[in-house]
C-alpha cells in the first residue's frame, strides 16, 4: 500500500501544483532516499538518505537540515516520542 501511495504522490502533477505551493513535502517509501515535492519539482533528497528500517529517523534528518517548520502525519507512536524529545532538546 505504501508503494502505491508513494507512486501516486510522485506522479500526480495536479497535486504538486495545488497542494505544495510554497511548501515542501518530503515523502519516504521503500527507497533509502526520500523524495521532496515542491510546486512542480520532484527531486530525490540524497542528503537525508538512510538505510534505517523505519521512517522515524527521517524526522530527525529533516529537522537538522534547517527546516523552519515541519508537519508530520503518522500513526506511529515512536514518531510522536521522537518529535517530543527533539522539541525538549531545543
Amino acid at each position: 500500500m505504501i508503494s502505491i501511495i508513494f507512486g501516486e504522490l510522485i506522479r500526480d502533477r495536479l497535486f504538486h501544483v495545488e497542494c505544495t505551493k510554497g511548501h515542501k513535502l518530503v515523502v519516504t517509501g521503500k527507497q533509502p532516499c526520500p523524495v521532496e515535492i515542491s510546486s512542480e519539482e520532484v527531486k530525490t533528497r540524497h542528503d537525508v538518505e538512510t538505510h534505517h528500517e523505519e521512517a522515524d529517523i527521517i524526522v530527525q534528518q529533516v529537522l537538522k537540515c534547517g527546516a523552519k517548520a515541519v508537519s508530520v502525519i503518522s500513526d506511529d507512536t515512536d514518531v510522536f516520542i521522537l518529535l517530543d524529545s527533539l522539541l525538549q532538546e531545543s
